[in-house]
This record gives structure tokens, sequence and C-alpha cells, in this order.
């Protein structure tokens, strides 16, 4: 194990090298500013559709789309501090894909830029999860998402940072630094995708790939104000696509593509799933191709909706959201019924002993004689505590602090009391669908999360509404998010009336979102059965479009 010191080395030659990378790519632009600079601000004010299409008519050549994100993505970063590194291999791959496909019929992503979350692997490039123990490591090999995209004609050109460990809704690490929100330098972007959903939000890119295990990719989205999704985790490769706690084999972690429109996520989608060859680079790939019929369907939806999923209270404006969703989507012929999941509470406590079925023991080995973000430090010393005596905490401020004493007792003492877990776990998931399907579901609409943006200290305090998004990587269904909304005055004096319990979580909750937090994006959540990543795009797109048209 390296010393402190050399740690601190590690991390300064890092910064350095990302820094020079940065140079690297402003000379070449500054070179070619002169000339290229207004073909540039024009491909960036294309939506990613226009900005697709001028691609495969050839009218934008892939170099210049891939010049103009460089530049945008510089800006981003210096703005919100939302890159760990841009690739210089992407100039290559740029001209070699132009050449290839020269007057020819055109891959579905061709000449894409696309920004890839710290932890997918590019081949020859560092995977650290905010951990400087591992800086002098390199991967071998691109993730297979990553070949697939490459093969569909997609640019890999940056990537982007992430919290230390992946496991808290903000973004810092020891490494990189902290990333800011691109509206308010105060408040987080969110995690653990959150150097994407910055980059994304500045429109330093035009569509990327995150990952969730957790709300990973939702959160951000509907913090920054974008679209994202979560696939089942089983229909697509997770192969190179590195594990912060390998082995947390009950919880559905798959990536998902982010941007600023629907549609950009499902041609992602799409391709991926169409390629002829994700199957044979990852055989535990199943072959089940994009399936048009779900997604292109007219007949109305049977649509389960929620605002209060029993746990915790969403904030008005997430209700809010939620209700004027609800409306638009009945006007448009859908059935929208009261529905809630049920047993919230109990799922919390398997989502929480599956995604960390060690009590956080592999976090603790990457951290011994490491460097602890300043974020996280309460994380590592909750954990480090005997578990006997977090349970005997618990039943001692059980009458003050119910919320506090139960999360106290999310953690094994064996491998056990884990078996039992995860026995529960799947009866849970029977009992959910069984209640799902007795409704007559279709889909369900419900809270992106508990709160839009908060300070970047919340999510180390206050890890409450996780329930919103975890549950579902719990049952591995289909989830994304989608931008219907803002904060407004009036949200933010409803916020001040309605936590008004005793519990330390929502005070805290208050005092971040009773001021400071108007016109902070806000999201819902669309939420669609495994394997049916189509229903819920195909929602998603009619949020957009119903609720949130963009221009």
């Amino acid at each position: 194990m390296p010393s402190k010191t050399e740690l601190h080395a590690l991390i300064s030659a890092q910064q350095q090298k990302r820094q020079q990378g940065f140079d690297v790519v402003r000379t070449l632009l500054d070179r070619l500013a002169p000339s290229d600079q207004e073909k540039w601000d024009g491909i960036r004010q294309m939506s990613y559709t226009q900005l697709a299409a001028a691609l495969k008519d050839e009218s934008v050549a892939p170099i210049d789309a891939l010049h103009a994100y460089q530049e945008a993505a510089i800006n981003a970063h210096e703005q919100t501090n939302c890159l760990v590194e841009v690739l210089e291999e992407a100039e290559r791959w740029a001209r070699e894909v132009e050449l290839k496909y020269k007057g020819a019929d055109k891959p579905p992503l061709y000449g894409m830029p696309i920004s890839l979350k710290e932890q997918i692997h590019v081949d020859g490039h560092t995977i650290t999860f905010g951990y400087a123990n591992l800086l002098s490591t390199s991967v071998q090999g691109d993730a297979v998402v990553v070949e697939v995209l490459k093969e569909q004609g997609a640019i890999p050109f940056a990537r982007t940072n992430i919290p230390q460990t992946l496991m808290i809704y903000s973004c810092s690490n020891p490494i990189y630094g902290k990333t800011t929100h691109p509206l308010d330098s105060d408040r987080t972007p969110g995690g653990s995708s959150g150097g994407e959903a910055a980059l994304l939000a500045a429109r330093g890119s035009p569509v990327g790939i995150g990952t969730d295990g957790g709300g990973s990719v939702r959160i951000p989205s509907s913090f920054c104000g974008l679209a994202g999704i979560k696939l089942t985790s089983t229909r697509v490769s997770q192969c190179r696509i590195g594990e912060a706690i390998p082995g947390c084999k009950g919880i559905g972690i798959s990536w998902g593509p982010m941007a600023l429109e629907v549609n950009a996520l499902t041609d992602v989608v799409r391709a991926v799933l169409n390629s002829p060859t994700s199957n044979l680079r990852d055989p535990y790939t199943p072959l089940m191709p994009f399936r048009e019929d779900l997604f292109r369907s007219e007949k109305p939806l049977t649509i389960g909706w929620y605002d209060f999923d029993g746990w915790w209270h969403a904030l008005p404006v997430m209700k809010r959201a939620v209700a004027e969703t609800r409306a638009a989507l009945e006007a448009r012929g859908h059935k929208l019924v009261p529905w809630t999941p049920p047993r919230v509470k109990d799922a919390l406590r398997y989502f929480c002993l599956a995604f960390s079925p060690d009590g956080g023991r592999r976090m603790l080995e990457l951290v011994d004689e490491g460097v602890v973000d300043p974020m996280l430090r309460q994380y590592f010393f909750l954990y480090r505590i005997p578990i006997w005596v977090k349970r005997t905490i618990a039943t001692l401020t059980n009458w003050w602090f119910p919320r506090l004493a139960y999360m106290n007792r999310l953690f094994t003492e064996s491998s056990y009391d884990l078996r039992i877990a995860y026995g529960q776990a799947d009866e849970y998931k029977r009992e959910f669908i069984q209640s799902w399907q007795s409704a007559g579901l279709d889909a369900v609409l419900c809270p992106a999360f508990g709160h839009p943006a908060p300070p970047h200290d919340l999510p180390s305090q206050c890890s409450g509404p996780i329930t919103y998004t975890g549950l579902y990587n719990l049952l591995d269904f289909s989830a994304g998010v989608v931008r219907v909304t803002e904060v407004t005055n009036k949200d933010q004096e409803d916020c001040a009336k309605l936590y008004t319990e005793e519990d330390m979580f929502y005070r805290m909750a208050k005092a971040a979102f009773t001021s400071g937090s108007v016109g902070l994006p806000v999201g819902v959540q669309c939420v669609a059965l495994p394997n049916q990543d189509e229903i819920c795009l195909r929602l998603m797109s009619e949020v957009e479009k119903t609720v949130a048209p963009r221009p």
C-alpha cells in the first residue's frame, strides 16, 4: 500500500496529466478556431436530433462535430469541474469513421460525439472510483458498450467525474475534486454520474453514458434537467464496466444513456440492442433486439401513479411535477390509477443489505492508509463502528429519531443474515409483481427523487429519499427520468409548511430548499417492467412532448 505522501504525489501527477490533455486539445482548437468557430457554434446550437440528421446527410463532418464538442466540454469543465479527461484518441476515431463511411450508408450513431462516466473502461485508461490507491493501474480493453457504440459510429471523446465510492448522490473525490451544478456552484449535480450530468446540462456533450446502481443516472438527470434511463441490467452487457463494490448481485446495476432529449436515449438504446455483435462480445447478453412495436404503439397505457412511497415525503415541487404530468397524460387518453408500491420500508432494508453485503469492508480496505474525500468521512466513520454498537444506538434512539434508528439497523452480521435477506427480497419481488399485475399496470409514474439539487453536503447526511430510485434497482425494472418543471417561489413556501415533523432528515431538507432553490430543474420518473425498456422510453417521450416540449 503506497504511503499518503506517495498517494498525494500520484494525485498531483494525475491532475497535471489531465491539464496537459486539456492544453493539447485547446491548442489544436485555437489553431483551427479562426476559420471554424462559426461552424462549431452552429453545430452546438443544433438539438441532438438535428445533429444526428446533419451527420447522416454529411452536411456536418464527424471531425467538426468532435471539435465543436471538445471546445464545449472544456468550457463546461472550467465552469463545473466535470471532466476526468479528454480522449486524445477521439481525433483519430472521428477521421477513421468519416473515411470508412464517406458516401456510404451510415451506422445509427455515425459521427456522434459521446461522453462516458469514469468507471466505464476505455482501453489504456485509468479507472479509480475516486480512490487514489488505484491511480497506478490502467485497464485493458474497452467495455463492451464502448465497443458497440464505436461499431455503431459514435465517437467517445471525454470521461466524466464521479464521487469516491460511487455510493453517494453528490460528486466529489480526492483526485479530481468537486463537480458543481451548472446553475448553482453551491449545489451538487448529483451522483454518481454527476460529472456526466454537469457536462450534458452545460451543453458540453450531446449524449453521454452513466451507470445506475441506486439512482446514479436518474438522480443527476433530475437534478440537472436531463433525460436519463436505467436499462434492465440483464438485457445489456455490463462487461468491463468497473464495479466499486464487486459482488452486489442482489441489485440491478446497469449503464444507461443521458441527454437533453429522450430521442437521444432512444437512438443509443436502439443502436446497442440491435447491434449484431453484442451477444458475440458478451454471450450473457440475450438476443433481444429493440422492439419497435412496443415503442411506437399508440395503445393507451394504464399507468399507476404515486407521490409518496410510504417512507419519505417528497418535496411539494416533486409532488406537483407528478400531478401536472398525470393530468397531461390523462388528457392524451391514458388511464392513470392511484397505486402505491408495497412495503417500501422493507424494500429499503433489502436494498441496503444487497448493496453492501460486506458491511462496507471493501470500501474500508480501499481507503485504509489512503486519502478520503471530506464529503465521505462521515460514511467511513459509520462503517467502522461495530454492528452491535450501531444496533445498540438504534435501540436507544428509536423513540426520538425512528428513521435514523432504522437506518442503523440496515447492516448484516453474517452470511446467514445475508442469505435470509436475499430470500426475503425474492419474496418481495414476487409480491411487487403481483400488486403491479393486479392493478393492470403497463407503467408507473412517480417522483424522480425526494427533492431537487441540494447543497453539496446534504447527500452525506441524508440518504432517506433513495427509496424513490433504489427500489427499481432492487427489482431490476426499467426506469427513466424526464424534466417537466422547475422550482417556484410557491414551492419553496410549501416546503416550509410541509416539513413540520420532528425528524432530523426532514429538518435538513427544509433548510436546503426553503430558500435559494427557485429555478432548479425537476423531473418525474417513468417505470416499466424488466425487459420492457421500450415502454419506459415511449412513456418518457410522451411526457417530454406533452409536459415539457423542447424548442
